[in-house]
């Protein structure tokens, strides 16, 4: 079977991997990781970037079997160049605006969630500069008038270019001991600015959205239209696409109650079973296809499992969780094209290095450790093999 020089390359170096290198290289980047964020004062930016590439050296150079100490220094030593590159971007960015303006701007809609009274938007816009920056709006309703005022009759949709009149500012949150650090979640998620819309009647749409946003909100409409029932019509785009703008207070309030909530919200479990189903019906159709394929059968689903959940997390917004779970099966579908077995610990191990050395601010977000704490609970109750109770009592034990 066909095995490209990259593939042979990686196995290579797989090869070289003592047993922990994969865990001690995950702890060592999450400690990192959570050390360049909560230090004071930011490392130069050469050293940053030294810590880096000095990593990526370390582990090249590795001798045979490498144990976990050198995984660990390695890991560490990303965390750490990562996570001070990422937080530098983020101050840079906020430092090159005023405290607070009150200007025009040409906003790239990226969010868009009604809520009672508002729109919540989110989107990008540039300064003077051409220095790109992340905000956060709100366009409220005014609480006077015949008509109501407030946002158009046509609400802004993801994807699309709008021309608005906006008041924006520095980011910042109640300092409440104990209290949510709204100022911290809006650094984690890279938003630079918050504000509000101003009513102005020159507040329009500029330009449409592109193919993949513009089909996104083509298939939540479809999906709204076909749909019996007001609350189905609100569920079935939440639940395929990503779009939860039609859920209204009342609804989020029975799901909360029923205990379903996070069934609306993109996660890993969404993508996983995209993934799933295409890798089981892609092997039986493979296994009667009577065509010689380049690669074995296995690795065709393999791929075209990742390709089916690529696809889902782009139509769903690529939100945080989704790009965790994409990770994941990306880091799956190396283990088996490289004709790997590695341990369910390896996995996540690996796993959760892919995230932290894409996102390292991902150790501030709580989703971060429940999805890799569950993950982790349902591997412990699975490796109880022939032993005790059945694996499907032992699993929904550790869901319980």
């Amino acid at each position: 079977r066909y095995r490209g020089p990259m593939l042979q390359r990686l196995a290579a170096l797989g090869g070289r991997m003592g047993p922990g290198f994969p865990v001690a290289a995950a702890a060592g980047l999450v400690g990192g990781a959570w050390f360049g964020i909560v230090v004071p004062v930011l490392a130069p930016a050469w050293l940053s970037a030294a810590a880096v590439f000095g990593s990526a050296g370390l582990i090249a150079a590795a001798p045979p079997a490498a144990g976990w100490m050198t995984a660990f220094t390695a890991g560490a030593a990303m965390g750490f160049g990562r996570s001070q590159n990422t937080g530098r971007r983020i101050l840079q960015v906020r430092d090159a605006f005023p405290p607070s303006s009150t200007e025009w701007i040409t906003l790239d809609v990226a969010t868009v969630a009604p809520r009672p009274g508002r729109v919540l938007l989110t989107g990008d816009f540039s300064n003077f500069q051409g220095l790109r920056a992340r905000i956060r709006l709100s366009w409220y309703r005014r609480r006077s008038g015949a008509d109501g005022g407030g946002p158009p009759p046509v609400l802004p949709r993801a994807g699309e270019r709008w021309r608005l009149r906006v008041a924006h500012r520095e980011p910042r949150g109640r300092m409440n001991p104990g209290g949510w650090d709204y100022e911290a979640y809006l650094f984690r998620h890279g938003i630079h600015r918050t504000g509000d819309v101003r009513e102005d009647p020159g507040n329009r749409r500029i330009a449409p959205a592109g193919m993949l946003a513009a089909w996104r909100n083509d298939l939540a409409g479809a999906m709204a239209r076909s749909a019996g029932a007001p609350f189905a019509a609100a569920v079935l785009p939440a639940v395929a696409t990503g779009n939860r703008g039609a859920l209204a207070e009342e609804d989020w309030d029975l799901l909360a109650k029923t205990g379903t909530a996070h069934l609306v919200a993109i996660s890993g479990l969404h993508v996983g079973l995209v993934a799933g189903f295409v890798f089981l019906a892609a092997t039986r159709i493979m296994r009667r296809l009577p065509l010689r394929l380049p690669l074995k059968r296995a690795d065709g689903a393999r791929l075209l499992a990742l390709a089916a959940a690529a696809f889902y997390a782009g139509i769903s917004g690529f939100s945080v969780p989704a790009r965790r779970a994409l990770v994941m099966l990306g880091v799956w579908t190396l283990a088996g094209l490289l004709r790997r077995q590695p341990r369910g610990t390896d996995i996540l191990a690996l796993a959760a290095v892919g995230v932290l050395a894409a996102d390292p601010l991902a150790v501030l977000d709580p989703g971060f450790w429940m999805s890799f704490a569950a993950v982790g609970t349902l591997l412990l109750a699975a490796a109880g093999g022939r032993q005790g109770a059945p694996l499907l009592v032992r699993v929904q034990v550790a869901l319980w």
